[in-house]
């Protein structure tokens, strides 16, 4: 279960785990799941046999913006260290 997030895209939602998801099209899961690896973002694919939803399950380090950037093509960092997040000590 996910719930919605104040984010600005509206496409981002928060999992229970506390980790960004990003639905995209079921027939399309697994390519984008691999254009993110190829990239250096981790991230776990999620799937919902039932309704047939997928969803992207960002690691923590990935910065949700920019997995979104890389999965629509637009340029995103090329280096995955320039797209972790800054985590306040």
């Amino acid at each position: 279960m996910s719930k919605q997030t104040s984010s600005p895209n509206d496409r981002l939602t928060l999992s229970d785990r506390g980790r960004w998801q990003i639905p995209v099209p079921w027939d399309q899961a697994g390519l984008l799941h691999r254009r993110l690896a190829r990239l250096g973002y981790s991230s776990t694919l999620r799937l919902d046999l039932f309704v047939r939803e997928a969803h992207l399950e960002l690691a923590p380090e990935v910065a949700p913006e920019v997995a979104l950037l890389a999965l629509i093509g637009a340029s995103a960092p090329s280096t995955p260290a320039a797209a972790k997040q800054v985590v306040p000590s």
